[in-house]
C-alpha cells in the first residue's frame, strides 16, 4: 500500500513540473489521499456511540483498527475550494476484535463461582471498498500559500473478508465454547457500508496547481489524527 501511495504522489509531482502555472479558475484535477491509521473509538463519548452505531454485533468491546487510500478526481481551484468522487479502499487490521467474553463471580456455597459468558469477533483480510464524494470549504486563505477549512465527505461501499466467530458460555463447572466463521459485512448495522468524514483540515498550495492538505478528525465509524492528501489541477484554466 506504502508503495502505492509513494508511485501516485511522484506521478502527480512529474505531472504538475510538465504542466506550467497553477490554475486561477476552476477547473479539473486528481487527487490521492492517504489515513495511515483509524480506530473505531469505543466508551461513552458521542464518538463511542457513533461507532456502536455503525456496528451490529460486539458493542460491549471494540478494538477495531485499520488505514485508508483514496484516489479521484476534484473540481475546483489551488486557491479556493474543490469537490470530488473517489475511490476508496479500506483496510482493516487483521486481529481487530468486536465483543467480548464477560465474567461474573459470586460467592456459593462451595466457595467463590465464576461465570464466563459472551461472543468476540476477530477480524481475517477484511476490506471495505466504495465511491466517496467530498467538498472542501475553506475558511480563507493567507497569503495565497496556507488554507484553513473544513472536508466534508459521504460514501457507499461494500464489506469483503471474514471474521471469526467464539462463543463461551461457562456456568458452575461447565463450560460450552462454538468457534465458526462469519461473513465481515454481517458486523455492520448497515449493508452496503456507508461512510463518511468530518476533517478540519490546513492546505499549503504550490506552483503549477498543486495542493498538500494535511487533515484529522471524524472518520466514520472511526476517528483518525492525520490524513494527507495531493491534488494537482490539469495546466492553466
Amino acid at each position: 500500500m506504502s508503495r502505492t501511495v509513494f508511485t501516485a504522489i511522484s506521478l502527480l509531482t512529474l505531472a504538475s513540473v510538465a504542466y506550467g502555472q497553477p490554475a486561477l479558475s476552476s477547473g479539473w484535477g486528481v487527487s490521492v489521499s492517504t489515513v495511515p491509521s483509524w480506530r473505531v473509538p469505543s466508551g461513552d463519548s458521542v464518538l463511542g456511540k457513533l461507532g456502536e452505531v455503525a456496528l451490529s454485533e460486539g458493542d460491549l468491546g471494540l478494538s477495531v483498527e485499520g488505514s485508508d487510500f483514496r484516489i479521484g478526481v476534484v473540481r475546483g481551484k489551488p486557491l479556493g475550494g474543490e469537490w470530488g468522487v473517489s475511490f476508496v479502499r479500506r483496510q482493516f487490521e487483521d486481529g481487530s476484535t468486536q465483543g467480548a467474553i464477560l465474567e461474573n463471580c459470586f460467592e456459593g456455597f462451595q466457595g467463590t463461582q465464576c461465570n464466563r459468558f459472551g461472543t468476540v469477533y476477530t477480524y481475517q483480510n477484511v476490506t471495505l471498498t466504495g465511491v466517496e464524494a467530498n467538498k472542501f470549504i475553506p475558511f480563507g486563505t493567507i497569503k495565497q500559500r496556507l488554507q484553513i477549512g473544513i472536508d466534508l465527505a459521504g460514501g457507499i461501499g461494500a464489506m469483503k473478508g471474514s471474521a471469526e466467530k467464539r462463543s463461551v458460555i461457562f456456568e458452575g463447572q461447565e463450560v460450552t465454547e462454538d468457534v465458526t466463521e462469519t461473513e465481515a459485512r454481517e458486523l455492520l448495522a448497515f449493508d452496503p457500508a456507508v461512510f463518511g468524514r468530518f476533517e478540519l483540515g490546513a492546505a499549503v498550495i504550490l506552483p503549477r496547481g498543486l495542493k498538500l492538505r494535511v487533515s484529522g478528525g471524524m472518520n466514520f465509524p472511526g476517528v483518525h489524527t492525520a490524513s494527507l492528501s495531493v491534488m494537482y489541477f490539469f495546466g492553466r484554466q
